[in-house]
């Protein structure tokens, strides 16, 4: 691309319309699962960003009018007054798209606390291994889980919906007028309760089979004291609770649609968090 035809490119974007929108876009590509992570190199988040906001800058103005009651609020990307007006409407739209993000990672981490929680029942936790995803040491159940999660969530069309909650979101708060609240916070704290909730939900066929299994041990190191149970009962533990594992997968489809709902539901509360009191 030449010099003058990047130079046309830049004029058409008419930027001060079009940089709110790469700023929400691009906070929510920042904290996706997956497209957030280490390995994706920056330059294709960027890229990704800048045609997402391409795609959506068209509907913000009507979306913004439907949110507002009025053309004022459509028109808001240009009413910043001078350089601070337009760094707060562009902090502002980050906020809201980092938090559309993390009420889609919020889902992940349920998973990977779960296999945080059967990992340290299972005894699995003292010998880690790299995460692929954030290129970070976890336990190999729990990166089991997340990467189960992932490739659940995007056969059922997880980013979809969140493309589709981006769209939304300009009805849910208008641009430039994301202004948190002291609600934001009791909701952030709820939906960290509720990821170990939905975690211990995931978890649950494998740690219920750990502790039946722990206290047969208990029981049986009462009645046998002569036989060395810890090195028995290791093997078993292990091999029962893969078991209950893979015998936990059955429903975990289900867990996983049930949670992007629930993702769903959580970036509309926390964009409606940030909307103004009428």
């Amino acid at each position: 691309m030449t010099n003058d035809a990047a130079a046309m490119l830049v004029a058409s974007l008419d930027l001060p319309a079009f940089a709110p929108v790469l700023a929400r876009v691009g906070g929510v590509v920042s904290f996706f699962p997956l497209l957030g992570a280490d390995l994706i190199p920056v330059r294709f988040r960027i890229v990704l960003a800048v045609a997402l906001a391409w795609v959506l800058r068209p509907i913000v103005p009507a979306a913004a009018a439907a949110a507002a009651g009025g053309a004022s609020a459509a028109s808001g990307l240009h009413t910043a007054s001078g350089a601070g007006g337009f760094a707060g409407l562009i902090a502002g739209e980050l906020l809201v798209g980092a938090l559309l993000g993390f009420s889609a990672q919020v889902a992940i981490a349920a998973f990977e606390a779960a296999g945080q929680f059967v990992g340290f029942q299972m005894g699995l936790t003292l010998s880690g291994i790299i995460d692929p995803v954030n290129g970070e040491q976890a336990s190999a159940i729990s990166v089991f889980y997340r990467l189960v999660a992932l490739v659940l969530y995007f056969s059922i069309g997880a980013h979809h919906a969140f493309l589709f909650a981006i769209r939304d979101s300009y009805a849910w708060v208008g641009p430039g007028l994301a202004v948190p609240g002291s609600g934001l916070a009791p909701l952030l704290a709820r939906i960290t309760g509720g990821l170990f909730v939905l975690a211990l939900r995931i978890a649950a066929p494998a740690l219920v089979v750990a502790i039946v299994i722990d206290v047969a041990l208990l029981l049986a190191a009462r009645a046998l004291p002569q036989v060395n149970l810890l090195m028995l009962g290791y093997p078993v533990k292990i091999a029962l609770g893969l078991l209950a594992i893979a015998s936990g997968l059955v429903v975990t489809p289900r867990l996983a649609a049930e949670s992007l709902r629930i993702a769903t539901d959580q970036a509309h509360a926390l964009a409606a968090a940030l909307a103004p009191a009428h």
